[in-house]
């Protein structure tokens, strides 16, 4: 299985979202955590990610810990809506 993501319109998606330092940012499609992982780069060392993701499978390889790595509140959805 091909583990490799390209977060679809990063550039355009991390820009728009005009990410402050120190801010507080929800990310409801977690998936594999690229954009996320970018919302880390420029939040600060105060700013907050509330990662949100239903499929189980995505969260374990995302949230591989590093050192350098901020914690990532991660929530998995069990609701499911038709």
């Amino acid at each position: 299985m091909n583990l490799i993501h390209n977060p679809v319109m990063l550039n355009t998606v991390i820009k728009s979202l005009n990410i402050k330092d120190g801010g507080t940012y929800v990310d409801c499609t977690f998936g594999r955590g690229g954009h996320s992982k970018n919302i880390l780069k420029k939040i600060g060392k105060t700013g907050k990610l509330i990662a949100i993701d239903k499929d189980e499978f995505n969260s374990p390889i995302s949230c591989e810990p590093s050192p350098s790595s901020k914690v990532i509140a991660l929530l998995k959805i069990l609701l499911f809506i038709p």
